[in-house]
């Protein structure tokens, strides 16, 4: 179907739809989606003193100083290139700036010509470096060594040592990894210098040898969020200055993330006492290996989102924990991920809105035992990354409170007959739903349809992903939202195709949200004839 002919609205639509890192392909086959598209990718932007010439000159910026152009595959993934400055050697979008210390390149000359005016509104500043970091500039920057006038380097450095002028209003700053090549903790240092009253955060990627983390670290007082990776990334050195961290007090603390198997490498003790000290706790994602030495008991009652992963111990039975029952009244959001079946769950959150898991399994019988509690008549939005029906059927029919009920995995041929149906006669009360199939017949699509505008008469929106081209423009014809009754305000029909999409999976499931009154927009679907 060509794109040229759809009205504004399915254009804005799409443009909504699709992942910012697949617009640019979008941009490129279709004219039409330029003008549609261009408002949300300036926000997606790099800044550049030369412009690529294979960009189309409407896609440049406006502004003489400096130019602007949209970035290709890697748009959105928070990373620079490897390059000059002319090579997206740092991105600026929605107030954020990523800058690679690490690259000297012909695209540090002229710096000075952008002055502050395009980063008076930056929020945000990163800091990265790339592999092949020049060590001189670091120790120039930190008054340890001397470049010679006019090098590339020198100038780069004093870019550098600028920053606090270039950024005047930046209030947070992110140390991000591939840092540990530049003498970390004068990186560290240098940063809080520039920016004296600024938050950090830091990865456990940023630190090194010469980082000396102890309760008088200058600046550990701030630092407000803290990455930690699996242990498998981290060699035997980092890991060893990783689990420091577990014995400082980091009192602004407010974004955890504990990686795969890293709290392997931290006794249980020291774990439980690190996150006796964190107070303002909100954000925490733990992964470990469970056994009967680590507890729930441990969280820290501050904490509203909550995503718990874990590796069961082969060596330790599933048993019930020992540890007296954990009450999490602030925790809104719950999502759990799991490789293995989780030996214990035994903590109370009266008060989720939101669930999200993916390791279901009829041996999880304490995790769902907990999911069936009175307490679980909070939660709002079930987002379900498995398959197994008995279970999902166990688990939505005891939440009676259910607005939005997403299923994100593809659904085998054998279950998209019977248990698929069982699954959504549960149903009731929803505002928005969406399933996922590797493939479903007219008839069934017919009837799952019909028994969803039933049973939920609030339902705003109906998403089925995966469906193929032509059982989603039979499904058009023969069933018309305005036979739906009551009909939903928006249904997302599939198959629409467009030219030289780069994801096969992508072109086939990609969805364009239609109104009622737009939906002759779709010249393989029949006009609706009912305008209300």
């Amino acid at each position: 179907m060509s794109l040229i002919d759809l009205p504004n609205e399915v254009l804005d639509a799409i443009i909504d739809y699709v992942p910012y890192k697949y617009l640019t392909s979008v941009l490129f086959t279709c004219s039409r989606l330029k003008e549609f598209a261009l408002r949300r990718l300036w926000e997606h932007v790099n800044i550049s003193l030369d412009s690529p010439p294979d960009v189309p000159l409407d896609l440049r910026g406006p502004n003489s100083g400096y130019k602007l152009y949209v970035l290709n595959s890697e748009i959105g993934s928070g990373y620079c290139f490897r390059g000059g400055l002319d090579n997206n050697s740092y991105i600026c979008r929605q107030g954020w700036v990523e800058i690679d210390v690490g690259v000297l390149d012909r695209g540090a000359v002229g710096l000075d010509r952008l002055g502050n005016g395009p980063f008076k509104y930056v929020r945000s500043l990163s800091i990265i470096a790339s592999e092949d970091a020049n060590v001189a500039v670091c120790n120039f920057i930190m008054g340890l060594g001397e470049l010679a006038e006019g090098t590339a380097e020198r100038q780069y450095a004093e870019f550098l040592s600028s920053l606090g002028h270039f950024f005047p209003h930046v209030s947070s700053v992110e140390v991000l990894e591939n840092c540990t090549s530049l003498q970390d903790d004068l990186l560290f240092r240098f940063v809080q210098r520039q920016f004296p009253n600024a938050v950090f955060h830091i990865s456990s990627e940023t630190l090194h040898d010469r980082l000396p983390l102890s309760v008088n670290t200058p600046g550990l007082g701030t630092i407000q969020s803290l990455i930690l990776p699996a242990s498998d990334e981290l060699d035997t050195e980092k890991g060893i200055l990783a689990t420091r961290l577990f014995e400082v007090n980091l009192p602004a603390l407010r974004i955890l993330h504990l990686g795969a198997e890293s709290t392997t490498l931290v006794s249980s003790q020291k774990l439980k006492r690190f996150f006796d000290n964190c107070r303002n706790l909100r954000i925490l994602t733990m992964w470990c290996l469970y056994s009967s030495d680590y507890s729930l008991e441990w969280i820290p009652e501050s904490v509203t989102h909550l995503t718990l992963g874990g590796i069961a111990d082969p060596a330790v039975e599933p048993q019930e924990n020992h540890y007296p029952r954990k009450v999490l009244a602030k925790v809104t959001d719950f999502c759990l991920l799991t490789q293995m079946d989780i030996p214990f769950f035994d903590a109370e959150m009266p008060n989720i809105r939101h669930l999200k898991v993916d390791c279901f399994t009829s041996r999880n019988k304490l995790l769902i035992n907990s999911m069936l509690s009175p307490s679980s008549q909070s939660i709002r939005s079930l987002i379900s990354e498995i398959t197994p029906y008995e279970v999902l059927n166990l688990i939505t029919g005891a939440l009676k409170g259910l607005e939005e009920v997403v299923v994100a995995k593809h659904m085998p041929l054998e279950d998209a007959r019977e248990r698929m149906m069982d699954f959504v006669e549960r149903l009731h009360g929803l505002k928005t739903i969406s399933l996922t199939f590797e493939f479903i017949d007219l008839i069934q699509s017919k009837k799952l349809l019909r028994l969803l505008a039933t049973n939920n008469p609030a339902l705003k929106e109906i998403v089925f992903t995966g469906v193929k081209k032509e059982v989603a423009l039979s499904l058009g014809r023969a069933i018309p939202l305005n036979e739906l009754k009551p009909r939903p305000d928006f249904l997302l029909a599939f198959g629409v195709y467009l030219p030289n999409f780069p994801d096969e999976r992508m072109q086939n499931s990609l969805g364009v949200m239609l109104t009622n009154e737009r939906r002759a927009a779709l010249t393989e679907l029949e006009p609706e004839t009912d305008d209300t």
